[in-house]
């Protein structure tokens, strides 16, 4: 009989898939200007992977946020990093989000908490989550042209504090999604 695969252990999988995606890789101008990010898209597939349908339809990262505050459902539950981790660690489904507003942006920013122990942010001073980050690429990665005629970087694992403007404007909230 074969083994199950532990729930944290599949997210996982789903995570390196999600950041893997080269649909979901950022679009950069020629100069090296971000054009286009897709962390809604990745969020999308996510919370689907999970039974969670709450993403679907045309919505952006802030929309996305508006439905986790809002907590319609009665699914949602605004948590500590911490227990985000936690909560994905045992397969759980998770999120960082930030509004735009809230980071003075034109958009809003989503990623999905990885199933890992937090690690230290020298930008925080404190552990943070590590996210599944799909929009501004690995700045490690080079950047290579695509088919669009735009160039692309690979999205990365980073930790939150790598993924959101934490310096200037604070930490993300997180969020849990019960399927209950």
């Amino acid at each position: 009989m074969a083994d199950k695969k532990d729930p944290g252990d599949a997210l996982k999988d789903l995570c390196d898939a999600l950041v893997a995606d080269v649909s979901l890789q950022p679009e950069y101008s020629k100069d090296g200007r971000v054009l286009r990010t897709f962390c809604n898209f990745g969020a999308r597939k996510m919370a689907q992977a999970a039974g969670c349908l709450e993403f679907n339809g045309d919505i952006n990262a802030d929309d996305m946020n508006k439905v986790m505050v809002s907590n319609k459902t009665g699914k949602w539950e605004k948590v500590s990093g911490r227990t985000a981790v936690l909560y994905a660690i045992d397969g759980g489904l998770a999120f960082a989000s930030a509004t735009g507003a809230s980071m003075k942006a034109a958009h809003g920013h989503i990623a999905v908490i990885r199933p890992e122990g937090m690690q230290k942010s020298l930008t925080l001073g404190h552990d943070v989550p590590i996210v599944a980050n799909i929009g501004v690429g690995d700045p490690s990665a080079p950047l290579v042209d695509t088919d669009k005629g735009t160039k692309t970087r690979k999205n990365w694992d980073c930790k939150v504090s790598q993924a959101f403007p934490c310096k200037k404007y604070g930490e993300p909230s997180y969020f849990i999604w019960r399927n209950t």
